[in-house]
């Protein structure tokens, strides 16, 4: 858990938003950090982080909860939105590029394995 500034705008499908919408009206938030390879292609993204994300269908149960969902990641929105759709994901992603911890920040991506 960390306090930060929920006027932070992070950008989604729908443009950017105030960090604090990413609750959906709900009481708790659980994010996914995805890591990110700039000007990669969708293959050449985070093989982990692509099959964490792969595996988050929905969140079904956490919404019944009162938990919302959402993946985080450094990519600017103009590579980020193709490779979602191409991915098929449906849960909500946002970039948090050039915003600072604990929103984004971090070491950022890590490396590639050899091929």
């Amino acid at each position: 858990m960390a306090e930060l500034d929920g006027k932070v705008e992070v950008v989604g499908a729908d443009g950017p938003v105030p960090f604090l919408d990413l609750f959906q009206g709900r009481d708790e938030l659980v994010v996914y950090q995805h890591m990110w390879h700039d000007h990669a292609p969708h293959q050449g993204q985070c093989e982990g982080c692509t099959t964490t994300a792969w595996h988050m269908k929905d969140a079904v149960y956490l919404n019944a909860r009162r938990v919302s969902y959402a993946v985080l990641t450094t990519g600017g929105w103009d590579e980020v939105a193709p490779y979602v759709e191409f991915m098929g994901y449906t849960e909500p992603w946002y970039s948090v590029r050039g915003l600072d911890a604990p929103i984004g920040g971090g070491d950022g991506p890590h490396p590639r394995l050899p091929a």
